[in-house]
């Protein structure tokens, strides 16, 4: 969920909330790969891999257009 966001418009925070998040493949390969700790930094590489991130409905419908 984006809970705060600068440049975002109200649009596309909502759609990302209503479901784009639920199918967000870097944040739940991130978590279930425990890549998420505080303090730490990651790359998205470090989250989920290329190819899976490129097959994803997130990446095709959100990310994309």
């Amino acid at each position: 969920m984006i809970v705060s966001a600068f440049g975002v418009n109200s649009h596309l925070k909502a759609s990302y909330n209503d479901h784009y998040g639920k199918v967000n493949v870097w944040r739940n390969e991130g978590f279930a790969r425990g890549r998420y700790v505080a303090g730490r930094t990651n790359l998205w590489t470090n989250c989920v891999r290329g190819p899976l991130l490129e097959k994803s409905e997130f990446f095709n419908d959100y990310l994309v257009h």
